[in-house]
């Protein structure tokens, strides 16, 4: 599984957590819902570091999705990562987020300097 976005994607924002020992890290991201507007989507990943691989690596992850209800506001799921931020906190001490409330290229220049930030770009013909 990935977090896939586009040119269409609105993007509340991302959050990512990890642990300065292992590794080991948390990501995750909540986006306006493109099959429902009054929705949002959101995906959450755990990563178990096995090398040095950001992409195609031996890592282990386990992957979360939930799609809100509706009548659930932007600041209702950024409270609600907020809060899984901290119950995760005692294993993953360093905690980062980007509250991007827009599109991918807002994303891209608020992410510029995040050195957790790895993206993958495709371009379709």
């Amino acid at each position: 599984m990935t977090i896939e976005l586009d040119d269409k994607s609105y993007i509340v924002g991302i959050w990512y957590s990890s642990d300065p020992e292992t590794l080991n890290n948390w990501l995750s991201c909540v986006i306006r819902n493109p099959d429902n507007p009054k929705t949002f989507k959101c995906w959450s990943r755990f990563r178990y570091v096995k090398g040095d691989k950001i992409f195609d690596g031996e890592d282990e992850k386990s992957w979360n999705t939930f799609i809100s209800n509706e009548g659930h506001s932007e600041s209702d799921l950024i409270a609600l990562m907020r809060d899984a931020q901290e119950q995760i906190a005692p294993g993953y001490p360093n905690k980062d987020k980007i509250i991007v409330k827009g599109g991918l290229q807002k994303l891209m220049r608020l992410a510029k300097d995040k050195d957790w930030m790895h993206m993958k770009t495709e371009r379709i013909q």
